[in-house]
C-alpha cells in the first residue's frame, strides 16, 4: 500500500457512506433487511415525557400512522422475531451534505433519480411505495432518491381506483379487469393489500393487514387466489401490489423536516358512510386516499391535528369511481388559511382522481400552499 494513503482513499470511494445506530426494537415480529422502522419517542414506550433518561432515543418500533413522524431508519440485516424485542443495527438518514446510501425494501418500479417514500401503514409498512400514476411525498426522514433503475420490482399493481380491482365474494380471490394483468404472477409471490372497501354489509378480516401469498393464478379469468380469506364476503374494491420475494433497490436518503413518510388510506365504511364516519390522518407527511368506494350517505372525515412549525401535510386522491356521491374529507382541528384562494381553510374534500393539496404549519395554523381546483372549502 502506498504511503500517501491512496489505497485508503480508494476504499472509501468503493464503499457507500452510511451512518448506523444500534436501537432496541420493541416489536416481536420479524425484521427484514432494508425495512424502515420508527423511533419510540418515550424511553421504553412508558417513561413519562418529563422524565430525563439517557436511554431516551434508543428505542424503535414498527411504523404506523400514529408514529410516522418519528421515522428512525432502515434495518441493516434480517432478524427473526423475538418475544420482548431485540437490538438491531439501523441505517439512519445521515447528515445534510453526506446522506446515507443503502438498500431499501421496495414496492415500486423505479428509474434512477426518482424519489420515493416509506409507507407507514398496512402490510407494506416499512417499504418504499408509490401508487401507479401518483406523485411522490415530501423530503425528510423516510424519503429517498433511487440510485438505480429497476423495472422488475412489481409483478402486478392496481392502476386505478374505479372499481376494476376487487376481492371477490369467494373472500380469498383477487380480480382485476385489466387485460393480462396477472400474466407474470407466480405461485409464492407476495400480495400487499393497501386498502379494501368496507361497504357497511361486509368487512375486512385481520388477515388483510398481513402480507398474503399467491397460491393459484387463473390468467384466463384475471384471478389470483390468496393463502387466506381477507373479507367475510361480498365484492370489495381494493388496491394492491404484488412482488416476488423481498426486492430492494439502492437509494440515497433525502434530507428535510420529519415529513418523509406516506400512508395508504381507504376509509372504513365507504359504501354506506355517514358524516360521523371517520378515519385517522397522519401527523405529518403525505396521504394517498385510495379511490374505489363511494360514500353513499355522507362524507367520510378525518381531523388534521395541530402541529409544529416545519410540519407539512398533504393528500392525493388515487383513482375514484365515476360520479362519487360524497367525498373523502380532511378538516384541520383549528381552521387554517388558504393562500391560493385567500380564504379560510375549513376542509379539503376529494372525489376525483389526482386531486391533491399541501399545507404547512405556520403561525399556529395550517396554511394551504397548493391545491387542486375545488378541493379547499372555506365554510
Amino acid at each position: 500500500m502506498k504511503g500517501d494513503g491512496s489505497m485508503s482513499n480508494f476504499r472509501i470511494l468503493e464503499r457507500p457512506h452510511r451512518e448506523i445506530a444500534n436501537l432496541f426494537y420493541q416489536g416481536s415480529g420479524k425484521i427484514l433487511y432494508g425495512q424502515g422502522v420508527a423511533a419510540t419517542p418515550r424511553y421504553g414506550g412508558g417513561t413519562a415525557a418529563a422524565t430525563s433518561d439517557q436511554k431516551r432515543g434508543s428505542y424503535a418500533n414498527a411504523l404506523s400512522i400514529t408514529n410516522s413522524k418519528w421515522f428512525a431508519g432502515w434495518a441493516l440485516e434480517t432478524r427473526r422475531g423475538v418475544s420482548g424485542g431485540q437490538w438491531v443495527d439501523v441505517i439512519i438518514p445521515g447528515r445534510p451534505g453526506m446522506p446515507s446510501v443503502f438498500d431499501a425494501l421496495c414496492l415500486s418500479n423505479v428509474t434512477q433519480g426518482d424519489r420515493l417514500n416509506v409507507l407507514c401503514n398496512g402490510p407494506g409498512a416499512g417499504r418504499l411505495w408509490l401508487p401507479s400514476g401518483a406523485k411522490a411525498g415530501f423530503p425528510g426522514p423516510g424519503c429517498v432518491e433511487a440510485l438505480e433503475t429497476n423495472n422488475s420490482v412489481v409483478v402486478a399493481q392496481s392502476s386505478d381506483g374505479d372499481g376494476s380491482a376487487y376481492i371477490t365474494s369467494d373472500k380469498n380471490k383477487l380480480y382485476d379487469s385489466e387485460s393480462n394483468i396477472f400474466d407474470d404472477v407466480s405461485v409464492g409471490d407476495q400480495v400487499f393489500l393497501h386498502g379494501i372497501e368496507q361497504d357497511g354489509t361486509n368487512s375486512v378480516t385481520a388477515a388483510a393487514s398481513s402480507v398474503r401469498t399467491v397460491t393459484a393464478v387463473d390468467t384466463s379469468n384475471n384471478l389470483v387466489t390468496l393463502d387466506e380469506e381477507v373479507t367475510d364476503g361480498g365484492t370489495m374494491n381494493c388496491h394492491y401490489t404484488i412482488v416476488s420475494g423481498n426486492p430492494t433497490i439502492r437509494v440515497r436518503a433525502v434530507h428535510g423536516p420529519y415529513n418523509g413518510c406516506v400512508a395508504a388510506i381507504f376509509p372504513n365504511g365507504v359504501g354506506s358512510a355517514s358524516e360521523t364516519t371517520t378515519f385517522t390522518a397522519m401527523q405529518s407527511g403525505k396521504m394517498y386516499l385510495l379511490g374505489g368506494g363511494d360514500p353513499s350517505t355522507g362524507n367520510v372525515q378525518a381531523s388534521i391535528a395541530q402541529a409544529n412549525p416545519g410540519d407539512r401535510i398533504g393528500a392525493e386522491m388515487v383513482g375514484a369511481v365515476a360520479g362519487m356521491s360524497n367525498d373523502y374529507e380532511l378538516r384541520p382541528a383549528t381552521e387554517g388559511y388558504d393562500l391560493q384562494g385567500a380564504q379560510t381553510f375549513h376542509a379539503a374534500v376529494f372525489d376525483a382522481d389526482g386531486e391533491s393539496f399541501t399545507a404547512d404549519f405556520e403561525s399556529h395554523r395550517w396554511i394551504v400552499k397548493d391545491a387542486s381546483s375545488g378541493v379547499i372549502e372555506n365554510t
